[in-house]
């Protein structure tokens, strides 16, 4: 049996007597002294509620023929444009909106691919409302946050897509993708992989803001 000297015990009591004293003196205070302090996360609590638009798929009428292609294989721009419009609360569909870009010339006309970018400023111009160019990502991040509607063409399979972007919540965004239906995405993901081909770009950039 191992011997405790008097001494020993004598002073494990006092000090235990001095710690039930010193709580005693800072009574709800104690628990800031001996209880850890756990380090603060840092979370980012910005966001704007994403916009809420009617979602069309692409692939719903897809063998209507307009100018050089068909709505499957070149209706992705008309689509998300019918989206758009939804949340604005202008119902157009898909098919309709195809008709009313390729007469302006910028879908299925010159380029043998889909609409290009100019498309979105005949969007704006059709339902009355601004567009403008995105440049840069802290740009693309302002406009989400803004309450804006991002139009982006993206690098898909092995061509190219159009998909919007909606809300904002720490770094993501709401993807309405007439291909692949609704769904949060990084931000940065969708500006990394923005088309640079070149009549996805004839406004110089291949990501346009609406109101």
């Amino acid at each position: 049996m191992k011997h405790v000297s008097f001494k020993s015990f004598s002073f494990k009591v006092f000090a235990l007597a001095a710690l039930f004293a010193l709580i005693s003196l800072f009574g709800g205070t104690a628990n800031i002294l001996f209880t850890p302090v756990l380090a603060e996360e840092n979370v980012n609590t910005e966001y704007t509620e994403p916009r809420s638009m009617t979602w069309y798929g692409q692939y719903n009428n897809p063998y209507v023929v307009i100018g050089s292609g068909n709505m499957q294989s070149n209706g992705c721009v008309p689509t998300s444009a019918a989206m758009y419009l939804s949340g604005i609360g202008v119902q157009v569909s898909p098919t309709d909106m195809g008709y009313y870009l390729y007469d302006t010339g910028n879908f299925d006309n010159l380029y043998g691919h889909g609409g290009s970018d100019l498309c979105w400023y005949d969007v704006a111009a059709y339902a009355g409302v601004g567009a403008w160019g995105i440049y840069d990502s802290d740009s693309f991040k302002d406009a989400l946050k803004s309450g804006a509607v991002v139009a982006c063409h993206i690098y898909y399979g092995g061509g190219t897509h159009a998909v919007l972007a909606t809300g904002y919540n720490n770094g993501r965004t709401m993807v309405y993708d007439p291909i692949g239906g609704t769904y949060w995405n990084s931000v940065d993901n969708l500006w990394n992989g923005r088309s640079f081909v070149w009549n996805d770009c004839l406004s110089g950039t291949s990501i346009i803001a609406l109101n």
